[in-house]
């Protein structure tokens, strides 16, 4: 897996379908070392939407799976 290519990805998430960067952002790549082929960031925010974004325009965003996994504290189950 070339990992490379995830260089400097966001992750973003957001209630609506416009995103405000400054509120969005959840999570940025530092550039700054070689990543792993599993990928694993938590995000403690409640959202609707999760975008995964990179500014790279001359590369293309290679990504095999995503899984968005909710915790609801406040539900309980008898």
């Amino acid at each position: 897996m070339r990992t490379e290519r995830l260089r400097g990805y966001s992750i973003l998430v957001s209630n609506d379908t416009v995103l405000t960067p400054s509120e969005s952002s959840c999570y940025t790549d530092p550039w700054n070392f070689t990543l792993p082929n599993i990928i694993e960031k938590n995000c403690e925010r409640t959202a609707s939407y999760v975008w995964i974004y990179q500014d790279r325009r001359s590369q293309m965003l290679e990504i095999c799976e995503v899984q968005v996994f909710g915790n609801f504290p406040y539900l309980f189950y008898i």
